[in-house]
């Protein structure tokens, strides 16, 4: 084995290749050398490994310019946003659905029966009764109150057109169903933004000039 002298402290130990110092933990070098020749190799060595590796630039970490980058959408984002009519559709189908339903709601005749709910009723019937159970011993008298029974009542409740607005009523609703229609065709045919973003884009392409040269000297 060779001996290896540490470059900081001086210490040296027995080793099969090179080793950190065990008292400093700086780096051993096998003996003889000049500490100096040692030093100006390893500075080289280094400066030699740090200007001759590749960077490559795809990797470096820029924090949010990812995101920046892709914060505006590209062209053809904007045009299927400014070209599309899906909220035009929406608002339109909606509509439509609407005049549908007040129609509907309109004309047709509602029934429905409704069912009273004792739970509160008993619950104070129930809470006088054990007071006035109390107060009746107090008195020496013993008596136990029979429960109460609360009869069930049902309503009915129907609503029925009104004769005499239900023709109003319709021909409101026949206007609002045309108002919607000519609406929904004047967007269609009257777009802020033209039918020209229908149509395939072209990339645009400046012309090179001539090298031939039609001038006198």
């Amino acid at each position: 084995m060779k001996k290896y002298q540490c470059i900081a402290c001086g210490t040296v130990k027995e080793s099969k290749e090179s080793c950190t110092c065990p008292v400093c933990g700086y780096m051993m070098f096998p003996q003889p050398y000049e500490r100096s020749e040692v030093m100006i190799r390893e500075i080289r060595s280094l400066a030699d490994k740090t200007i001759g590796q590749e960077i490559d630039v795809s990797t470096l970490d820029f924090g949010k310019l990812r995101n920046d980058i892709d914060r505006f959408p590209d062209f053809q984002k904007i045009k299927a946003y400014v070209a599309k009519s899906e909220k035009t559709e929406t608002f339109y189908r909606r509509l439509k659905n609407s005049a549908e339903q007040m129609q509907r709601y309109f004309h047709e005749t509602f029934c429905k029966n409704y069912s009273s709910k004792c739970k509160e009723l008993e619950t104070l019937s129930e809470e006088t009764a054990a007071y006035l159970q109390c107060v009746l011993l107090e008195l020496g008298i013993e008596a136990e109150p029979e429960k109460a029974a609360f009869p069930v009542v049902t309503v009915q409740y129907t609503e029925c057109a009104n004769h005499d607005l239900i023709g109003i009523a319709d021909q409101l609703l026949e206007k609002i169903d045309q108002m919607a229609d000519k609406i929904y065709q004047f967007i269609r045919a009257n777009n802020i933004y033209g039918r020209a973003y229908d149509a395939e884009v072209k990339t645009f392409h400046v012309p090179e000039k001539s090298k031939k040269s039609t001038g006198k000297i």
